[in-house]
């Protein structure tokens, strides 16, 4: 649904990204080298005073190249023209929850809170409501909608002006005709974290239930069963986003394993998928955020500042959006295959130009050979004060980390190649000088060491300055080998 973008819980999000941030440093090479193509730098749009902000980012809805609203955790909107961000406008004093925009003359963004009546007996009684704040295309409106308990709403979709649907943490379901909200009726399962609409008579909505992951669609007047996947209670939530009503994508978080993506065909919800395998400190870098605008376009962000695109077939491998440092991506929504915005934790947004995007992952979640060839590409090179020719002399050998796509064995051999030599040539034959090898069971950061040979620690003692070339080769369960080689000099 183009106007709706989910975003993480807010909770969690500060939660959690205060442990990740300790253990970033540490991981600062994570399972993704290459940056997302087509993200521009972030831009602080809540911050006009020019000093630091945390003023998070909780919420984006965009309609056209030139219509975006993003909210945030303390109340204020910004929206965006087409060229510039506004002025931060606070719409609400205690803060804005979800957002959904159907037009440029139509949003509806949801706050919660409580009143507390004092009863004859001495008793308190509290009353939750939800502050629904309607933008007409030039200022924001309030109404207070009771719901009759202190349970938030935890997600809108709005499928156009004349319908949206809300959810609350109770399991309880709203309706906007265009005019009014209906009265709360339950939804017969847990609360929903997220809900998308394409329509007045079909969303999908999902759910970190007790007993599992709980998937629902909407039909115009009532709830289907809940899909139950598996018996899951570590999971971290779950965000939903729908193209149409036969393409839905469900993400999820496990404590013990990383980012899942299930799939709704029209009819039934497939078995989850694993799609982000990056992990920061043992924790999963779970999806935070997702926009699908066609069958063959989709954007999610994660909590790590990467991004995920799905190209009709397979989503891609989590990559860098953010290349600032680490800022958790809490939003995202795009109107097309050209233009997106995302939104952090620090109250910044980038924006998203196509340019190609990531290539697709394999429809089983694995990366594909080229990605793999890539990333062994992009860490063949040696760096550091390590890789001067006293350093490799004196520690006899060269270590680094290794940012692994997937499962498989790494293998990094150093050539020196006399003149006339290549790799495969025997005569004049190649110089082994150093070689390391390691085996990675899942995806994930480790170390790899390149011991110098021989033959290698006497060419290297009398260099000044020597050409070498680098020979890596990444081989994956049930997937071919694949190599990639790269030249570099070594200094005193």
């Amino acid at each position: 649904m183009r106007g709706h973008a989910v975003a993480g819980r807010g909770m969690r999000v500060v939660l959690v990204a205060g442990m990740l941030a300790l253990v970033f440093v540490c991981l600062s090479a994570a399972v993704v080298s290459a940056s997302a193509p087509g993200w521009s730098k972030p831009v602080n749009v809540t911050d006009t005073t020019g000093e630091s902000s945390v003023n998070a980012i909780h919420a984006l809805s965009c309609v056209s190249r030139s219509f975006c609203v993003a909210v945030t955790t303390s109340g204020e909107a910004v929206r965006w023209s087409g060229s510039t961000w506004s002025a931060p406008t606070e719409i609400a004093s205690g803060g804005v929850d979800e957002l959904s925009c159907a037009s440029v003359s139509f949003c509806i963004a949801i706050g919660s809170g409580e009143t507390s009546t004092t009863l004859a007996n001495g008793e308190t009684s509290t009353s939750g409501y939800a502050l629904t704040l309607t933008w007409n295309g030039s200022v924001w409106g309030t109404t207070t909608t009771n719901l009759g308990d202190s349970q938030p709403i935890t997600d809108v979709s709005c499928a156009s002006v004349s319908f949206c649907l809300a959810v609350d943490s109770q399991g309880d379901t709203l309706t906007w005709n265009g005019s009014t909200w209906s009265a709360p009726s339950d939804e017969g399962g847990g609360g929903p974290d997220s809900v998308s609409c394409v329509s007045a008579t079909f969303c999908a909505s999902a759910s970190d239930a007790d007993d599992g992951d709980a998937l629902t669609t909407w039909n115009g007047s009532a709830w289907s069963a809940p899909t139950t996947l598996d018996n899951l209670d570590n999971a971290l939530g779950f965000q939903v986003s729908c193209a149409s009503a036969s393409l839905c994508f469900a993400f999820n978080a496990r404590e013990q394993g990383g980012g899942y993506v299930a799939t709704w065909n029209g009819s039934t919800w497939g078995a989850p998928v694993l799609i982000d395998r990056t992990k920061l400190g043992g924790l999963p870098n779970s999806i935070d955020g997702v926009s699908c605008v066609s069958a063959s376009f989709c954007v999610a962000v994660d909590f790590g500042g990467n991004a995920l695109t799905w190209n009709g077939s397979a989503w891609s491998v989590p990559a860098k959006a953010d290349k600032s440092g680490f800022d958790t991506l809490n939003a995202v929504s795009c109107v097309s295959a050209s233009f997106c915005v995302a939104g952090d934790a620090n109250g910044r947004v980038l924006t998203y130009g196509g340019a190609g995007g990531p290539t697709g992952v394999t429809s089983t979640g694995q990366p594909t050979a080229g990605q793999l060839k890539a990333s062994v590409l992009a860490q063949l090179m040696p760096k550091g004060k390590a890789a001067k020719l006293a350093a490799l002399i004196k520690a006899t050998g060269y270590s680094t980390s290794f940012a692994a796509l997937g499962a498989g064995t790494l293998v990094i051999d150093w050539y020196y190649l006399p003149k006339g030599a290549h790799l495969a040539s025997s005569k004049p034959k190649p110089v082994l000088v150093a070689a390391g090898k390691r085996t990675f069971a899942e995806a994930g950061i480790q170390s790899i060491t390149l011991k110098l040979t021989t033959a290698g620690k006497k060419l290297l003692k009398h260099a000044k300055r020597i050409t070498l070339t680098a020979n890596g080769t990444f081989t994956a369960p049930g997937t071919p080998t694949v190599t990639a080689t790269k030249r570099f000099t070594l200094t005193r």
